[in-house]
């Protein structure tokens, strides 16, 4: 879906540039897919809940979201839809933020019932924040 979107805004004239974290099945030759006008930028994001690793990605996210003055910011999963949004509000608040999530972490099952409430008040604080998720959350 993303590199879809990503290559048919390019071919329609639009900047896209595409921050990215790469995950255990991530493609190694995943770039490949997008492009080659597609600008990728990778900041590190790790998939369990650590302060010290998020509050780093949040401040790159930000920088990253500054440099480039964003008018619209797509977010895909979790992760980036809790760290994306804050970054966001931060960084480009007249920016419109997206939120497509492809698995909510609250919904994993292989997660302690503890951890899936943990997800889902994440989740519940980054609509907060902002961001249209299409209200799946209500």
């Amino acid at each position: 879906m993303l590199t879809k979107l990503s290559n048919r805004a390019v071919e329609a004239g639009a900047n896209v540039f595409v921050i990215y974290s790469l995950r255990c099945e991530t493609p190694a030759d995943f770039a490949r897919l997008f492009h080659p006008k597609v600008m990728m930028t990778h900041v590190s994001m790790c998939r369990e809940v650590s302060f010290k690793k998020d509050w780093s990605s949040l401040r790159k996210l930000v920088q990253h979201l500054r440099d480039r003055k964003p008018e619209v910011i797509h977010l895909h999963s979790s992760k980036a839809g809790v760290l994306g949004r804050a970054a966001a509000k931060i960084a480009t608040p007249n920016a419109k933020v997206l939120y497509s999530p492809h698995g909510p972490a609250f919904l994993k099952r292989d997660v302690s019932p503890v951890k899936q409430y943990a997800y889902l008040s994440f989740e519940r604080i980054a609509n907060i924040i902002g961001g249209d998720d299409r209200r799946v959350l209500e």
